[in-house]
């Protein structure tokens, strides 16, 4: 239920003033891509596809090694390192834009939000998958990570260095200390003060937490003063890997909201729906629509700070998208490509050598915004009708009339639960 405006309009902390969270429908200055993962066929093609049209591109790595790897894959595609810009910070992964949230000064300034760290709530997923066994729950849950705990402030921190392609100074810039757990890709901001929240994602990192008590450090953020809650996300996009529905499986993000609402503007927000033959003829797709319904009422009953009802776009989600995997036990596994029976609790029954089918976490929302252009994710080779995505590419186009819409094919993220705006950035 969204809360009464009289509470919205709560002022945000004084540390807060004149910053802001930028929306995720404003173009920024340039686009920041991750490096390696085994994805840097489509970090190619991103860097072609931004620069064709004059976006600025930077690249951030971990170290000089990686860097060095990859002005080699540069070098070898026949694209010019010298129009990059290269960032590196220690600890930094593909998927940037869960790395950190960057926030703007009144008068340009970049600063970032220091979130908790949680591996993607790990822990809990952990203690759900070996309850009642506490040192497999111990062995699994991974270790206090210094870097990523501080990788939010630390990208910050390069963001205000200087550029020499930019030509430029520093930029004075801040970070800002949050109690929550949370990733880039579950904050949904219209850049005037209004946030959309996924409910059960939010509970799931910070175990323990009231929707008041998420709610009170939701508004501590830089500028931010209403929150729009919604009740969670993609049956296809479960906390890590774990089952959906019968044979049917995901590895995901537990409901990053990057995958089914965005907004096209301040009041406008898109909606992932789930087309009715596919809820008809496919379970995990009917367990998607069942929860966009709810998802559709709680927005319709929302309005944004200034008060204003929210504009409501479906947008259609392309066809479910799966693949056969096979368990193996944990011995013969590497969890970068296999399945395995630990990754299932006991009492699911599952056994080596089960046939299982995994869930694409596919969706159209996982879009990027850019100076005059829109990339989407191309689901026409992988069985979405042609006419179902020209519909797609109308509703955008009308959405952002001035900018043109681009299809890339990021179907190797959609399986890990990532797609073309997690491995971006924008600089405010």
């Amino acid at each position: 239920m969204a809360m009464p405006l009289a509470h919205a309009q709560q002022p945000v902390s004084r540390s807060a003033t004149g910053w802001r969270i930028p929306g995720g429908h404003e173009p920024g200055t340039r686009i920041w891509l991750g490096f390696g993962g085994g994805h840097e066929a489509l970090t190619l093609t991103l860097i072609r596809t931004l620069q064709s049209a004059q976006v600025p591109v930077g690249i951030w790595v971990a170290n000089a090694q990686q860097q060095a790897l990859a002005l080699e894959s540069l070098r070898d595609a026949g694209i010019v390192p010298g129009t990059l810009r290269w960032a590196q910070t220690p600890g930094v992964f593909f998927f940037l834009r869960d790395a950190t949230v960057l926030a703007q000064g009144p008068t340009g300034e970049v600063g970032a939000v220091n979130f908790r760290w949680s591996h993607y709530g790990t822990a809990g997923w952990c203690a759900r998958r070996h309850a009642g066994d506490a040192r497999a729950v111990a062995s699994c849950t991974p270790k206090f990570d210094a870097l990523r705990e501080g990788l939010d402030a630390a990208m910050g921190r390069e963001l205000r260095r200087p550029s020499s392609h930019a030509g430029g100074a520093a930029r004075a810039g801040r970070t800002f200390d949050s109690d929550i757990a949370l990733e880039g890709g579950a904050l949904e901001s219209n850049g005037e003060g209004t946030l959309i929240a996924n409910e059960a994602l939010l509970r799931q990192r910070n175990p323990g937490r009231s929707r008041a008590q998420l709610e009170n450090s939701l508004r501590r953020l830089p500028g931010v003063r209403h929150v729009v809650w919604v009740a969670e996300g993609l049956a296809e996009d479960p906390q890590m890997r774990a089952s959906i529905t019968a044979q049917h499986v995901g590895w995901g993000t537990g409901g990053h909201t990057d995958e089914f609402v965005r907004f096209a503007d301040a009041r406008t927000v898109l909606l992932a729906w789930p087309e009715d033959e596919d809820a008809q003829q496919h379970p995990v797709a009917r367990m998607t629509h069942q929860r966009m319904e709810k998802n559709l009422a709680l927005l319709q009953a929302s309005r944004n700070a200034k008060g204003e009802r929210l504009k409501l776009i479906k947008i259609p989600m392309p066809r479910p998208i799966q693949r056969e995997v096979v368990l193996r036990d944990d011995a013969d596994t590497n969890w970068s490509d296999q399945w395995r029976t630990a990754d299932f609790p006991p009492d699911e029954g599952r056994k080596a050598g089960d046939v299982l089918l995994q869930m694409a976490v596919a969706s159209y929302l996982n879009f990027v915004i850019a100076p005059g252009v829109v990339l989407l994710p191309d689901y026409l080779p992988h069985g979405t009708p042609l006419e179902r995505q020209a519909r797609v590419e109308k509703l955008f186009a009308a959405a952002f009339p001035d900018k043109r819409i681009v299809f890339i094919d990021a179907i190797g993220l959609n399986w890990y639960g990532g797609g073309l705006h997690c491995a971006t950035l924008n600089e405010p």
